[in-house]
């Protein structure tokens, strides 16, 4: 059992944490709508779900993975302490409506996550898979995003800095980190091996170095895709960040995405993946007055589906209880089905005018029931240590 399982496995305080902003960032919807709330919440909405809840995962998760990978110690009481505080301070302002505070301290909180992986790197004894350099373009995209965000704030709209920021910070940031990841752990969830394992080697060798190629390019299609929106050519934008996106993930897990498998978990994600390119293409080709509608098929139909069901995997995994992922999980499949209501919803609230204001309410107890659902049945494993840590 590890020494200390909510430091060297942070993924137990960031997933609660995560859960816990996103429920908050959601119910401002029904607050707003049925009375409680007069401002309009959907910046502190977005901010909340990207970098609060979505934003956790994704430190939880590489913080968890990232030094078992490269063989060495997990992080340490300050490092883990550092980015909390910078990640709980940012979303504390992003609900005081501080975004300028809220984004920095986000982007600052990534920047210490990728200084804690990069500290021990010289004394690893293994290389990260070469899809992690597009994770790292990912934290890269929202590091730099966030600060854009800050340094812009009040131009919101129509600066093309603050349009960068926020493209970087939101689709950039988590196509990034969702590619690099995936194409390493989703033919898992499917039964099938993936083309991101080698054998331990501290420097890169002549397959993993081909393999890394793929995974710079992809990295520099999502920022040329981030560049192009912000100039203002934002179908085109799109079009360019679900190439580099799709083209990569394709190439690393085409063989394996199509093969039947019992697992719910890995069912999900499929779906999710096939949502994502929908929602992509659809904002290339939709008027800018339904785009945000359209956005919320990316990110909640797309993102908040595959983070479920990732999350429900590890955390499944480090309570001894992986054997359980591999077949059917039917509360899952009602996990699931409530997301994809949401996100069908909300689209609906853009483009039906006359029932905005309750579809948005609709959209969000549909979110609300699906994620408690999901806390329910999985989130309390998080206290249980791990019977066989690596």
């Amino acid at each position: 059992m590890a020494r200390a399982p909510f430091i060297e496995e942070p993924y137990r305080l960031f997933f609660p944490a995560g859960l816990v902003v996103g429920l908050y960032g959601v119910t401002l919807w029904p607050l707003w709508v049925w009375g409680g709330l007069d401002r309009y919440p959907g910046v502190v909405h977005a901010r909340l779900m990207v970098m609060g809840m979505l934003g956790a995962f994704v430190i939880g998760f590489l913080g968890t993975a990232m030094p078992r990978m490269i063989g060495v110690r997990p992080f340490g009481v300050g490092s883990v302490l550092v980015i909390g505080l910078a990640w709980v301070v940012s979303v504390s302002a992003h609900g005081l409506s501080l975004f300028w505070l809220g984004d920095l301290l986000f982007g600052t909180a990534l920047v210490f996550l990728a200084i804690a992986f990069l500290m021990p790197f010289s004394r690893r004894s293994d290389i990260p898979p070469p899809a992690f350099i597009l994770t790292g373009f990912g934290v890269l995209l929202g590091a730099v995003g966030s600060i854009l965000l800050a340094w812009s704030e009040g131009a919101a709209g129509g600066g093309a800095i603050y349009r960068l920021g926020r493209v970087a910070a939101h689709e950039g940031f988590l196509l990034g980190t969702l590619g690099g990841v995936g194409a390493f752990f989703f033919p898992r969830l499917w039964g099938s091996e993936t083309r991101q394992m080698f054998p331990d080697m501290v420097r890169p060798n002549a397959a993993w170095s081909r393999q890394a190629r793929i995974a710079l390019w992809a990295g520099f299609g999502l920022i040329a895709g981030c560049v192009i929106d912000a100039l203002g050519w934002v179908h085109i934008g799109s079009i360019v960040r679900l190439g580099a996106f799709g083209l990569f993930v394709a190439s690393e897990v085409a063989a394996s995405i199509g093969l039947r498998s019992e697992s719910t978990l890995g069912s999900l994600v499929r779906l999710g993946l096939f949502v994502i390119p929908i929602g992509l293409i659809l904002e290339a080709v939709v008027s800018p007055g339904r785009i945000a509608g359209v956005r919320h098929i990316v990110m909640v139909g797309g993102f908040n589906l595959i983070f479920f069901a990732v999350a429900t995997r590890v955390i499944f995994g480090h309570s001894g209880a992986r054997a359980e992922t591999t077949g059917r999980m039917v509360f899952m499949r009602w996990v699931g089905g409530l997301v994809l209501t949401a996100a069908a919803t909300r689209l609906s609230a853009d483009l039906f005018p006359a029932v905005y204001e309750t579809h948005l309410g609709y959209a969000s107890v549909a979110w609300l029931a699906g994620a408690l659902l999901w806390s329910g049945f999985v989130l309390w494993r998080v206290l249980i240590p791990d019977p066989d840590p690596e």
